[in-house]
Order: structure tokens, then C-alpha cells, then sequence
């Protein structure tokens, strides 16, 4: 049992040892300010539900001598602005949050020198796709729109915006005929349109092999520089499409009743070796359907946004609030995410080399 003196002489050490935590952080990059606030560490005898899960100290850190026991946690709500706004951890509604997910922390995983890491590809392309099918029940599946194919004009401004050294393409558009019936299928939560027909959904498996004519341009622009086909030049597919989507076959989350994009699963067929990186298709229903048309481009660009930084550069999903990298399950809850990314997320991208100065 420790006396009064013992109390006090504990929490000065305390108190000092997490000072210098503060300091070191500050200066653990030569880019101070912003990427410094990316959770390297827990901060000395912080306690947390998973060890590399950051929480309070990211608050402290920023607020500094108001984050301490009856500080911003009791403080009346309107003096907390600062505290809640970096680095809190999401809010999610019970029927959106049946997953769960983390942030990770840019030092607990392949971020801790450049040279650690880097991004999948440095080449994006964006494939618009209209869909076709033989099949007479599937009459009613849409095609892109206009609003769409801005959206896709959109999201390729911003990816160049933020990703300078990435180069990114958006395909002409292509007719992709269904003749398989057992490709589609009626809406598996009974989803009728205006009309009163039921939804026409389109399993991911009708995109295995979809991705040929990108890869044959690709080749022939590198025969017409004189070039062999490097890693650098696999470019990661994005398939964009009208008609509702589920995932099939062996691809993750195949029970999942429907979903705003998913991998086509091509790779579960290709050797080990193989450097291609699996297509990926974004279908645009869900936004169609239940979202303003003023706000459509938005979210569809939000979609776009989180595949590629996900696939293409090896982003993880995020629970920072607020970043484009938090997983969503319903319309409402992308609605809620933003279009920029945390401060954690561009310190990753900055330490694998693909932002420099943000």
C-alpha cells in the first residue's frame, strides 16, 4: 500500500514520461504538424480493447493540458469541439454496425520506412460497362446514365487530384452480354421498382473475363513504346455498371444479400505468381435509388474513392471519424462519409512514397 508521498511521486513520473511521449511524437517525422498526429504508440499505461487500437492519447495530444481527468470529458458539450473532432472513433447505428472494424495504425503494419512499402499499382482504370442480357426477365436492367458517366469524370479528377503519381483512365464504355441465366437473378430482399417488377440482380461472376480488352491495350500501348510489360503497368480494373449486384462464386462475403462493389474473383484462378490484380465492379443502384439526384455524383465518387485507395494502394479500412476509408452497409450511413481521408490514412500513403506534401 503506497503513502500519500508515494501517490504524488508516481503521478509526477507519470505525468513526465508521458510529456516526453508527447515530445517524441512531435518530432518522429520530418514532416511535422499534420503526419504527426498519426498513431504511432499507445501512450504510457493506456489501456484499450485491442493493443494497437488508438484512442485517447491522439485526444491529448491535441488539446494538450485540458486532456487530463475532469478535463474535456466533463467539460460542458460546446468547449469539447477540439477534442471530439480528431481522432474519435465513429458512432455506427446498430443495423449498419454488425461488423466490426479498426483503425490501424500507420506504425503497426508495413508503414515504417518507405521502402516497407508500396502501393499495388500505380496504373487505374475506370470501365464503364452496359450491361446486356439474353435472358427476357432481365429486360428491365438499366443502363448508365449521364450522371453516372460525370460521376466517373469526377472521381478521375479527384484520384489525380489527391494520387499525382498514379495515372488514371477512364475506358470507353463497352457492351457486356449476359447469355448465362444463372448469372441473375430476382432481388433477394424482394426490392420491386416503380413499376412494380422486381429488381433484376447481376452476380459478380458475369466480370470473370471481362477485363481482356483492357489488358490487350494495355499490352499493345507498351509494344507501341518499345517496353516490356513491368509490375508498375498492372492496372487495377474498376467495372462500373447500372444493374444491383451480389457477390458469388468464391468471392468474400458471397452471402452478403447485395453490395455497392466486390471483387470478381478472378485470382482464385490464376497462379501464384501472377502479378495481375483482381477486377473489381461498382454498381450504381443502391445511389439511383435512394439517393437526391443532386447528391448522386457525391456518393458514387465515395464508392469509386474507397476501391481503389482499398485494392489499388492497400489503404485498410478506417474507423476515424471522419474518413473515406469507413466501411458503410446502407445508403444512410455513406451519406455520413466524407470524401477526404484522416490524417492516418495520409501518413500511409505519404511513408509508401505516393503523397509528398499534402
Amino acid at each position: 500500500i503506497w503513502d500519500e508521498a508515494h501517490v504524488r511521486q508516481h503521478g509526477v513520473i507519470v505525468k513526465r514520461v508521458r510529456s516526453k511521449l508527447l515530445e517524441l511524437r512531435g518530432m518522429s517525422d520530418a514532416s511535422d504538424g499534420y503526419y504527426s498526429l498519426a498513431p504511432w504508440w499507445r501512450a504510457y499505461g493506456e489501456v484499450v480493447a485491442v493493443p494497437w487500437q488508438p484512442e485517447r492519447w491522439l485526444q491529448e495530444a491535441l488539446v494538450d493540458n485540458d486532456a487530463r481527468p475532469g478535463g474535456p470529458r466533463n467539460a460542458p458539450r460546446a468547449s469539447r469541439g477540439a477534442f471530439r473532432l480528431f481522432y474519435q472513433r465513429r458512432e455506427r447505428d446498430a443495423e449498419d454496425g454488425f461488423r466490426t472494424f479498426y483503425t490501424t495504425p500507420a506504425e503497426a503494419w508495413a508503414f515504417r520506412t518507405r521502402t516497407d512499402a508500396a502501393p499495388r499499382t500505380r496504373r487505374i482504370v475506370l470501365a464503364p460497362l452496359d450491361i446486356v442480357s439474353t435472358k427476357k426477365a432481365d429486360a428491365s436492367m438499366p443502363l448508365l446514365n449521364e450522371t453516372m458517366l460525370a460521376a466517373l469524370q469526377t472521381v478521375h479528377e479527384l484520384i489525380t487530384c489527391l494520387l499525382p503519381g498514379c495515372r488514371v483512365s477512364i475506358d470507353s464504355k463497352r457492351e457486356l452480354r449476359v447469355s448465362n441465366g444463372r448469372l441473375t437473378r430476382s432481388d433477394a430482399q424482394g426490392a420491386r421498382r416503380a413499376d412494380g417488377r422486381l429488381v433484376r440482380q447481376l452476380s459478380s461472376d458475369a466480370f470473370r473475363g471481362a477485363r481482356l480488352p483492357i489488358d490487350e491495350a494495355v499490352d499493345a500501348d507498351l509494344r507501341a513504346a518499345g517496353r516490356e510489360r513491368k509490375l508498375e503497368d498492372e492496372p487495377y480494373i474498376v467495372f462500373v455498371v447500372a444493374p444491383h449486384l451480389y457477390p458469388a462464386g468464391r468471392v468474400q462475403g458471397k452471402d452478403l444479400a447485395w453490395v455497392y462493389s466486390t471483387d470478381v474473383g478472378e485470382d482464385d484462378d490464376w497462379e501464384e505468381d501472377d502479378p495481375r490484380i483482381d477486377a473489381w465492379v461498382v454498381s450504381t443502384h443502391q445511389v439511383e435509388s435512394f439517393v437526391p439526384p443532386r447528391m448522386q455524383i457525391k456518393e458514387v465518387c465515395k464508392v469509386l474513392l474507397y476501391c481503389v485507395l482499398l485494392e489499388a494502394l492497400g489503404l485498410h479500412i478506417c474507423e476515424n471519424l471522419d474518413c473515406v476509408m469507413n466501411n458503410n452497409d446502407s445508403v444512410g450511413e455513406m451519406e455520413k462519409v466524407p470524401l477526404r481521408l484522416c490524417p492516418t490514412c495520409m501518413r500511409k500513403l505519404h511513408l509508401m512514397g505516393v503523397v509528398e506534401d499534402v
